[in-house]
């Protein structure tokens, strides 16, 4: 029997005592049920603290809150419809 192959991973880069990263971080939780609930595929969610990753802070740091999934990128508190977007182009949207 072979092992599905896990989907692709959603990383959400934030810093601690962000309350843009915590309003993105709810809008993402947002329209991940809502794909639940249609029935489509949601990816994993890793998130990223740059407080505990400085190598990645020169990066990340000035943009946080950042969604990164499929090579494509939200940065600064993206809206609803553009993490919808997102998902919508990597992942497929049923009709």
């Amino acid at each position: 029997m072979s092992v599905p192959s896990p989907g692709p991973t959603l990383d959400f880069y934030r810093r601690d005592g962000c309350t843009l990263c915590d309003e993105a971080r709810l809008t993402l939780q947002q329209v991940l049920e809502e794909r639940v609930r249609r029935g489509e595929s949601v990816p994993r969610v890793r998130v990223i603290n740059l407080s505990q990753r400085p190598e990645l802070e020169a990066a990340y740091g000035a943009r946080v809150p950042v969604i990164a999934l499929g090579g494509q990128e939200l940065s600064l508190a993206p809206s609803q419809r553009q993490i919808e977007s997102l998902l919508d182009r990597v992942l497929g949207r049923l009709a």
